[in-house]
């Protein structure tokens, strides 16, 4: 990946370990000061960011990424999500990285027609 997709690379390690569970890891990747807007709410800091995805990890069940592309500040992901009762959504998350952490997550969520 060339050097200037930084961005990209570390929303992948992110993105890898958030769908494999390991929040710990995942965490690694995430600024103290985190801002996150998602579907009309805003979590701020690492504390309280930590809290609401361990809220919606047990929900999910799968995760197949669709594409990713940015530049060296920023990073956008899109991908498929699966929860029972065999709940399918697409998201995307537009990560802003400083200092080889995410600073900030703007997330939608939507559920894919059956």
């Amino acid at each position: 990946m060339p050097e200037s997709a930084v961005a990209v690379q570390i929303a992948l390690h992110y993105f890898t370990a958030l769908t494999a569970g390991n929040l710990s890891n995942a965490m690694r990747y995430v600024a103290d000061d985190v801002v996150c807007d998602t579907q009309g709410r805003r979590v701020s800091g690492s504390r309280a960011y930590r809290q609401f995805i361990a809220e919606c990890l047990p929900a999910i069940r799968g995760a197949t990424l669709i594409a990713s592309f940015g530049n060296e500040t920023t990073a956008v992901l899109i991908y498929d999500l699966t929860s029972p009762p065999r709940l399918r959504c697409r998201g995307a998350d537009r990560l802003v990285v400083d200092k080889a952490k995410i600073v900030n997550i703007v997330t939608v969520v939507d559920k894919v027609p059956q």
